[in-house]
């Protein structure tokens, strides 16, 4: 597998992105920020010389007296970057004194009115040279009338040179900070995926041959520990279900050989020697109950591969009640050749919602098993609703009960109690039965005791719609 398709790299890759936008968002905010705190800095650096430049003008008899206190133009330095320099100008906007090499276009500076605020900034670049200047300018006021006008320019180029540097610093540290992150979450990726990669190794271990094998499990209450153990519950539940399918299959087979052997002897045996012909009518009808007995149980076999298919939303309404009595008429005569009494006493409305056909083969098995294992008295079969919307089918029988240790297994496929009392029968109906019932959303109780009787209960959910 390419590194590129790899989870943590990809992790890594966004992460790395997204820390890419958060530093170019930092820096402009940042570059930004210094800038306006450099500009204040200037601007109140200015304000303060214009207001000590202003404090040196002299007045009289309402005209412009430059007093001694300002410097000799001769005596300033001409123009540094940095320097301070100097320009007053009178009402006309004449030029009377300026310090240094002004290369400063005057157009570009306005003359203040005298309605304006007492001071106002503004920025200009030289004429002759790429310089930018901060000015602020101050009106000579007298009598309501505008004598001149003291203006003091700065250089930027440090505020510039300082923006310049952060600006280069801000770019240089970024492929390092990206860097540092990328690598920083790749090895946190790694390490928080480490589990994830045992998980893996562990299951391209497990084949249906191996199902014992289980995934670590973190002591930590995270995603991957939940994780794990989700998986693991997934495997067990897989290999349950391997098990009984092993076990199903295993079952069937000896299932299917039984009467497959015994009609291989009967033909073998009737083909030897010469018969006559009620030899070969019995022969016949001995096959012929072996080839039932294969019906029997291919038939079992295919409703136990389609009980999944029932569900309760797709069928129809039906009386449950009615249904059981149906059962109980067309398993009278078994039970009156065996010289058992079938009661059957039902209450209504017991409506449920379902395949009839599929529930009808479930009660067909359920009351037919109870009249096959009960050799003498009676079988009973009631319905009546099961709390606030279910509903209860009961069958009670006064046969020979079963074992507290069989009774978890009743419904394995193929399990039976005891050889002798298989009978003709598959070891499919309580399964079949248990199946059709779960996939109606219900399920099955019993309650049985050895020499007493046993009592199978079918709970299914009720059509409350229709009552």
């Amino acid at each position: 597998m390419r590194v590129t398709d790899q989870l943590w790299f990809r992790f890594a890759l966004w992460v790395s992105g997204f820390v890419l936008l958060i530093w170019l968002a930092f820096s402009v905010l940042t570059f930004f920020l210094f800038r306006g705190r450099l500009d204040e800095a200037l601007d109140a650096s200015l304000e303060l010389s214009a207001s000590q430049a202003l404090a040196a003008v002299n007045i009289e008899d309402g005209f412009l007296n430059l007093s001694d206190s300002i410097p000799d133009p001769g005596s300033l330095s001409s123009m540094p970057e940095d320097g301070f320099l100097v320009q007053i100008v009178d009402g006309e906007g004449h030029i009377q004194l300026a310090s240094g090499d002004m290369d400063i276009d005057p157009v570009s500076i306005p003359v203040i009115a005298a309605s304006s605020t007492p001071f106002f900034f503004s920025s200009t670049l030289g004429t002759r040279r790429e310089h930018r200047f901060r000015a602020i300018s101050a009106p000579i006021m007298f009598d309501g009338r505008q004598l001149g006008a003291f203006r003091i320019f700065r250089g930027l180029a440090s505020v510039d040179d300082a923006l310049d540097g952060l600006l280069a610093t801000l770019l240089a540290v970024l492929p390092f900070f990206v860097l540092l992150s990328f690598i920083g979450t790749t090895l946190i990726a790694r390490r928080s995926l480490l589990p994830v990669r045992r998980m893996m190794e562990t299951a391209t271990r497990i084949s249906d041959s191996d199902l014992a094998m289980r995934l670590p499990v973190s002591r930590r209450e995270d995603e991957v520990g939940r994780l794990a153990r989700v998986f693991n519950e997934l495997l067990d539940r897989l290999e349950h279900a391997f098990e009984r399918e092993k076990r199903f299959t295993a079952d069937a087979a000896h299932e299917l050989r039984t009467p497959l052997t015994a009609l291989q002897a009967i033909v073998s045996a009737t083909l030897a020697h010469d018969r006559d012909a009620e030899s070969y009518r019995r022969a016949l009808q001995d096959a012929g109950g072996q080839v039932n007995r294969l019906v029997r149980l291919s038939n079992d076999l295919l409703h136990l591969a389609r009980q999944g298919e029932w569900r309760l939303s797709e069928g129809h309404a039906f009386d449950l009640a009615l249904l059981a009595e149906d059962a109980c008429a067309g398993l009278a005569a078994l039970a009156e050749k065996k010289r058992i009494d079938l009661v059957f006493s039902g209450t209504c409305p017991a409506q449920i919602v379902g395949d009839r056909d599929a529930v009808a083969r479930a009660l067909f098995n359920v009351i037919g098993n109870a009249i096959k294992f009960t050799e003498s008295g009676s079988v009973s079969v009631s319905v009546g609703l099961h709390g606030v919307d279910g509903i209860a089918l009961s069958v009670t029988d006064t046969g020979i009960g079963i074992g507290a240790e069989h009774l978890p297994h009743i419904f394995d496929r193929f399990y039976r109690v005891s050889p002798s009392r298989a009978g003709d029968g598959t070891g499919l109906g309580l399964a079949l039965a248990a199946g059709i019932v779960a996939s109606h959303h219900g399920h099955i109780e019993v309650e049985s005791h050895p020499g007493k009787g046993s009592t199978f209960t079918i709970v299914l959910p009720r059509d409350v719609h229709s009552t």
